[in-house]
Formats: structure tokens, C-alpha cells, sequence
């Protein structure tokens, strides 16, 4: 399998400076209401295909944001400053009978994983790219004060490619694209505005919230 762990040059002087500081700082980014793990993604990987995992959390990230303020680039900086984790799984479906299984069954995890955010209260939309017989499904957590702080793209693309992508913090959707361009994560381009979202969200609370009123009073025994 070519697997790759997202480490650039720079990254790994972060990482030799930083030393058992970095490593101590492991699980708090998981508590985090915007977290979802998505470690269950690689075992679809097509061993002798592309497998590409990032995971960065915590004191990580802040590292990378002072990089990037020392390289004169603050939009990254402001945006990696809000951040509590950053984690993609992009690994190659394998092809034929098997990969056909394969695609199966990730389309499956994928479905699942939507329904269970759903579930749990995030805000789904839907993207279809036309032309490359691809569909993403986006999931949006908002907290109790209607501000985005996770976000989920994941799909099975072309029918041989699988990708997961998960953001956990301060999230600003226009920022979004912008993350995507400067760690190459597909996906991420076209968010609709917060606004949308959070419009979109309310409107599904308050229709919750009428459905519940319009349940009839259970009788008293």
C-alpha cells in the first residue's frame, strides 16, 4: 500500500522542536462536539493504491499557525488558530470484483456515519459534481449558540476513491475552501455561507419543535 502521513518538510522541524510536548497533547481534540473519527475509513484502502491520512490536533496545530505567520501567510494563520483538530482519510478503492465490494461497502460506512450525525443533531447537505459520477455528503455541527464548529465532507467518489474529511473548532464556511487549497484536501470548495447553514438549521429546529407540539397530550392513569 502507498501510504502517506501528512508531513511536509516543515512539519517535521515542528515535530523535532516540539518533541514529548506534542506527543502528551494526544485526546483532548476528541472530545470535542465537532469530532468524529474517521479512522474507520482506512480499512477500505486498496493496498496497492493511494492511502493519504492527516491528523493534526492541539499544540500541532497552533505550531503550524506561528509557521505560517513566519511565511507571511495569516489567512491560513487565523484559520488554523480556531481549529481543535484537522484529520482527511484519502485512500484508492481497489478495482474489479473485490473493489466493486469494496465501494460497497464504504458507500455503506458512509450512509451509516450520515445517519447516526444526523441523529445526533448535525445539519446535512448534499453535493453532487456533475460530470464525474461523484457524490459528497457535507454535515455541518452547530452549538447551542448556532455557531459552526465541526464539519464533515465524505464520500465515495468516481467509484474508486474514498474520502473523509473532518474539521473540529472555530469554523468560518468561506475559510473552508481556502484550508482545503493549502493542504490539498479535495471536497472542500463550494461550502455554501454560514448564514445558509445556520438558516437552514433553525428552520429544522423549529420544525421539530412544532411536530413535538402537535403530539397529543398522553392521557394520566
Amino acid at each position: 500500500m502507498k501510504r502517506t502521513t501528512f508531513i511536509t518538510a516543515g512539519l517535521l522541524l515542528v515535530l523535532a522542536a516540539t518533541g514529548p510536548a506534542a506527543a502528551a497533547d494526544k485526546t483532548p481534540h476528541k472530545r470535542h462536539p465537532g469530532y468524529v473519527d474517521g479512522a474507520r475509513f482506512v480499512e477500505f484502502a486498496d493496498r496497492d493504491g493511494r492511502l493519504i491520512e492527516i491528523t493534526l490536533h492541539g499544540r500541532l496545530l497552533r505550531l503550524l499557525g506561528s509557521r505560517a505567520l513566519r511565511r507571511h501567510d495569516k489567512t491560513l494563520a487565523d484559520i488554523l488558530e480556531g481549529l481543535e483538530s484537522l484529520q482527511a482519510v484519502i485512500a484508492s478503492i481497489p478495482e474489479g470484483e473485490s473493489g466493486s465490494k469494496t465501494s460497497i461497502r464504504a458507500r455503506e460506512t458512509v450512509a451509516s456515519l450520515g445517519d447516526r450525525l444526523v441523529d445526533e443533531g448535525w445539519e446535512r447537505f448534499a453535493r453532487v459534481r456533475e460530470g464525474k459520477g461523484e457524490e459528497l455528503l457535507a454535515f455541518a455541527h452547530l452549538s447551542s449558540r448556532d455557531d459552526i464548529d465541526g464539519l464533515v465532507v465524505m464520500g465515495v467518489t468516481g467509484g474508486d476513491e474514498l474520502l473523509f474529511v473532518n474539521i473540529a473548532g472555530v469554523i468560518d464556511m468561506e475559510a473552508v475552501t481556502t484550508l482545503g487549497d493549502r493542504f490539498g484536501l479535495p471536497g472542500l470548495d463550494g461550502m455554501p455561507a454560514d448564514d445558509e447553514i445556520k438558516k437552514r438549521h433553525r428552520q429544522r429546529k423549529s420544525v421539530a419543535r412544532g411536530a413535538s407540539t402537535d403530539q397529543p397530550a398522553t392521557p394520566r392513569r
